[in-house]
């Protein structure tokens, strides 16, 4: 039986801002999806962040300024 491998580019980034993180994430795709990039695994921290779905109410949402 043999087993195929293939190479996994990692990225060990530390604490950063959350949108740039996100940002970054969908640039890697699609230098992925493109050919120009390998498959890669991104490690990061990014600061809390609050998610509002379709039904939160106002009530629910931080009153700190923070949204």
């Amino acid at each position: 039986m043999t087993t195929a491998t293939s190479a996994i580019a990692l990225k060990k980034l530390g604490l950063m801002d959350y949108n740039e993180a996100w940002q970054l994430q969908r640039t890697f795709h699609d230098e992925v999806a493109t050919g120009q990039r390998p498959s890669t695994l991104i490690l990061l921290e990014h600061p809390p962040v609050f998610t509002a779905g379709r039904r939160t109410q106002e009530h629910e949402r931080p009153t700190d300024g923070s949204t």
